[in-house]
């Protein structure tokens, strides 16, 4: 009975995700957060239209204690990409871009290598949570970075997931800890594959932008530093320290997370590509020095796999965002480290590469 109604009680919670996205859209003027992000991506662009550089110059020099609405700090492409939007008014940029994010997650779950009725369980939750709701009302792009990671697990070991890979890393550079596994497992084919795409993206900004503006990216990361507690993010370290203890505390309890993200990445040489990959996914959260809400569309990834191998409840994963911020980094964790131990077994995921480095000489190689 229950699985009789699972796929259209999905398709229903789909339905009204999407609904209450569009909804979102329409009423988006009247929101005080409306457009927040996109503000800064469009202001890039038009720099660049005008001055050739998605940067504001006293912003590279010295950007702690700057007020952040509508200022840039990503890598060039994001600025480049969102200069088609300035030729419209900023009302109606911000309509397109939300309709693209609808989209994007879409195709994002479309795209997961699992059953259908599994992605659309899982875009069902994602349409209805947090996240996707704040990414899409700021005009961020975590939504196009999940679309990324979608892409390179559907195409794992592949030139087409590698790009992907870089694409959504020049706006999240944390993803790349997720090449580790690909990369030994091709012999060095995905890094060089990641090399090449890398170098495609500079050459293509280049007629916009030439080459230094990619130099001001790097000062302007040296530059940047994160101060506990950072307002509205759920990094360990600010909810510690929003909670009353002391600054090294919170610093502590980060370098511990960065810990927990390099061994998954280890253990993850020893398990099977899908496996690895997910994990890695998780691990470029607890990498990242912020945890902004919405970086959360990423749980949709482990929320595929975990509902294939566990249990299919868990398509329900990104509604977990929805948990108070003391309750978001185990979340988080809990991503990272489950598919470790989810046993692979006959799926509607691809078939299961062995792992990298066998448990033991008589493991079995889908294990």
């Amino acid at each position: 009975m229950i699985r009789r109604l699972a796929l259209p009680l999905a398709l229903g919670a789909a339905v009204l995700g999407v609904a209450l996205l569009l909804g979102t859209i329409a009423i988006g003027p009247s929101l005080t957060s409306w457009h927040y992000d996109l503000d800064a991506y469009l202001a890039a662009a038009q720099r660049i239209l005008d001055t050739g550089t998605p940067y504001a110059p006293s912003f590279i020099a010295d950007p702690v204690g700057v007020d952040p609405h509508g200022i840039y700090r990503y890598a060039p492409p994001l600025a480049v990409a969102a200069i088609p939007f300035t030729a419209v008014d900023t009302g109606t940029a911000a309509v397109l871009w939300g309709l693209l994010h609808i989209a994007a997650a879409a195709l994002a779950c479309a795209l997961l290598p699992v059953s259908r009725a599994i992605r659309l369980g899982v875009f069902a939750a994602l349409s209805l949570s947090f996240p996707l709701w704040r990414d899409l009302m700021l005009g961020n792009a975590s939504t196009f970075v999940l679309l990324g990671t979608a892409v390179a697990w559907r195409w794992l070991d592949r030139p087409a997931g590698a790009v992907a890979l870089v694409l959504a890393a020049t706006i999240r550079p944390n993803l790349l800890v997720t090449a580790l596994a690909p990369t030994i497992r091709t012999r060095g084919r995905w890094l060089l594959w990641m090399v090449v795409a890398g170098v495609a993206v500079v050459v293509v900004c280049v007629p916009l932008i030439g080459i230094t503006p990619w130099f001001d990216f790097v000062t302007l990361l040296r530059n940047l530093r994160a101060e506990l507690p950072m307002p509205n993010s759920f990094d360990l370290g600010s909810v510690l320290v929003s909670a009353g203890l002391p600054a090294g505390i919170g610093s502590a309890a980060m370098l511990a997370l960065y810990a927990i993200a390099g061994g998954s990445l280890l253990v993850g040489l020893r398990r099977d590509r899908d496996a690895a990959y997910v994990s890695a996914v998780g691990a470029s959260l607890l990498a990242a020095p912020l945890l902004w809400d919405h970086y959360l569309v990423l749980l949709a990834v482990p929320a595929a796999l975990l509902a294939v191998r566990w249990h299919p409840l868990f398509a329900a994963l990104p509604l977990a965002a929805w948990l108070p911020a003391p309750l978001i980094v185990p979340v988080v964790v809990f991503v990272t480290l489950a598919p470790l131990v989810a046993r692979p077994r006959v799926s509607a995921l691809d078939p299961v590469a062995p792992p990298l480095i066998p448990a033991a000489a008589t493991a079995d190689p889908a294990t």
